[in-house]
């Protein structure tokens, strides 16, 4: 029996399943009260699967940090890195993700478990609902739609990390297992890259006929989390008009910035509640993009925001040498890893770039960074619109903007590796540790995260290309 599913094994599978029923007792006061029917405690009514989908803690937290830590962006502090020198699970894991091996043990990975749980929860949700035969009514659909979507969400998070990066010129094997029910018996296999994709998007297609078009609360699927989530799907498959098309449906529903001018130099955090905030969520507290002096924003890349760009003092603060980020779309120092407007502005600037229309693609990034520009005494702008004499020099600006907007989002590996594929944009990443030196070439298969040890054992799934033992 193949058990690859969202935990090592078949035993905790049943744990976990056994603790969403655990999670739904706990979230409406009726079910304290003990019952002699067990019926009770069993999902069964729309009101009930929205409550599953509304635990914060298990949809919404937790989605893959590995390949933040991975990039090119941050760095261990030399001081910090025999800190890591831990053989717990997750300490493991990250050692592996910053050295682009997997030399230490590698179990019990949460990039892969959290997301494989909501899954499980989403098939519970859509298992359950699809038992519910007579019932046609917006909430019905809505709880339906959002259960799609956040299964899309979870496949997507983990096809950045732990499958090859998506190529339109040729398919890889080496995607994502596919459980399509709450039934633990299945047996599994990898999907290819391309169904993969496919699956995804096909989710979020039929999400969209059921969801209202703006969430009630935004950690909830909507049109416009899935229009926004589209076309970042559509931009790493290189297919623009598309990645376009959802930009534009994103932004026709929300064009709202945040006006970096009006948050005080001091602020911790841009809150989990802001204009730009489509869709919420947030990644794994790794030690290497969570805690202070454990990591830090690399030179290289704090040197190129100018004095009058607010996202210098907004997004950074400087401590014993360290560059610690504090622009996150939440209200503490996790990281957010959901969707928002600026990055749709910055899509839709590339893929203008990307298919010529130059002026139109200038406007979008202009538009966006005098919104995160200082302004004079009298309130005008201390920002000068930028021009592009060509496609090539407006996609090299944008690139670089988009870079310095969306860091620590998980973005840059997703940048990472689709740029890799484009010869002009290829970047090799090195790293010294212990007076040793580690390079991670384009490319390479090491961009994409090995699965982990005890899944491999156990689910006898094949391992990523060029992961040997």
């Amino acid at each position: 029996m193949n058990k690859a599913y969202y935990c090592h094994n078949f035993y905790l599978r049943i744990r976990n399943a056994f603790l969403i029923l655990l999670i739904l007792q706990s979230c409406t006061d009726q079910w304290y009260d003990i019952k002699s029917d067990k019926s009770i405690t069993v999902p069964s009514t729309v009101k009930d699967f929205e409550l599953l989908l509304d635990d914060y803690r298990s949809i919404s937290t937790n989605t893959p940090g590995l390949g933040e830590i991975g990039c090119d962006d941050n760095d261990c502090p030399d001081v910090s890195w025999p800190k890591m020198q831990n053989n717990q699970p997750t300490f493991n894991a990250q050692r592996n993700a910053y050295l682009w091996n997997n030399k230490m043990l590698y179990q019990e990975v949460n990039d892969w478990n959290a997301a494989y749980k909501r899954i499980f929860i989403c098939n519970l949700v859509l298992d359950g609902l699809n038992k519910i035969t007579s019932d046609n009514s917006t909430k019905f659909n809505q709880v339906k739609g959002n259960a799609l979507f956040h299964r899309a969400k979870a496949y997507f998070d983990l096809s950045q990390v732990f499958i090859p990066p998506y190529d339109k010129n040729g398919d890889s094997p080496y995607g994502l297992p596919f459980p399509n029910s709450s039934d633990i018996t299945q047996k599994l296999t990898r999907s290819s890259v391309h169904k993969t994709y496919a699956s995804i998007i096909s989710d979020l297609e039929t999400a969209i006929t059921l969801l209202p078009s703006k969430a009630a609360v935004n950690t909830r699927g909507s049109k416009h989390s899935c229009f926004a989530l589209l076309s970042r799907i559509y931009l790493i498959q290189t297919n623009y008009p598309k990645a376009l098309e959802f930009a534009n449906k994103t932004i026709a529903i929300s064009d709202s910035l945040i006006i970096f001018s009006d948050i005080p130099p001091s602020n911790r955090n841009l809150g989990m509640v802001n204009p730009e905030t489509i869709f919420h969520s947030t990644m794994t507290n790794y030690h290497l993009t969570y805690f202070q002096n454990f990591y830090s924003i690399v030179p290289e890349l704090y040197s190129q925001y100018e004095d009058n760009d607010l996202r210098k003092q907004i997004y950074f603060r400087i401590a014993n040498s360290i560059i610690s980020f504090k622009g996150m779309y939440n209200n503490s120092t996790t990281q957010f890893s959901g969707l928002a407007t600026d990055e749709m502005y910055l899509i839709r600037s590339e893929c203008n770039a990307r298919l010529n229309n130059i002026e139109l693609a200038m406007k979008d990034l202009n538009k966006l960074l005098r919104s995160r520009w200082a302004r004079s005494l009298e309130g005008n702008t201390l920002y000068s619109d930028q021009n592009a004499s060509s496609s090539d020099d407006a996609i090299r600006i944008i690139l670089k903007e988009r870079r310095k907007s969306l860091l620590m989002r998980g973005l840059r590996w997703s940048d990472l590796r689709r740029l890799n594929l484009e010869g002009i944009y290829q970047t090799t990443i090195s790293r010294t540790v212990d007076n040793e030196t580690f390079t991670l070439e384009p490319n390479s298969y090491r961009y994409t995260v090995p699965l982990p040890d005890d899944e491999i054992t156990i689910s006898n799934l094949p391992q990523n290309q060029g992961w040997k033992r």
